[in-house]
């Protein structure tokens, strides 16, 4: 429905807002819980995809999951060592963005 509606692309299955303000009215409609909940499970597809970049991405849901559930306490559907999940995650994202750079 949003692609017929011109507010995001598909390719692979995959997709992307065609505009920054799209994807911040979207994702303002939604609860902080829900959003945790969302954030969650797509690090966790993202981690089970494999790929350095898809690993990196899963860190940044992890973090922004984690944020949340900072901000709420515990949330039905998000895991109880979501921060830890994503400490581990972010460090991971880092030493392999500091290898990158260094040869």
């Amino acid at each position: 429905m949003l692609a017929d509606l011109d507010l995001i692309e598909l390719d692979a299955g995959e997709f992307r807002f065609k505009s920054e303000l799209v994807r911040d009215v979207a994702y303002g409609t939604l609860t902080r819980a829900e959003r945790a909940r969302r954030h969650g499970l797509l690090a966790q597809q993202l981690a089970s995809a494999g790929g350095d970049a898809r690993e990196e991405s899963a860190a940044f849901h992890l973090a922004a999951a984690a944020e949340l559930v900072a901000g709420l306490g515990t949330v039905p559907g998000v895991t109880t060592d979501v921060r830890e999940r994503a400490l581990d995650a972010l460090v991971r994202a880092a030493a392999r963005a500091d290898h990158i750079e260094h040869h």
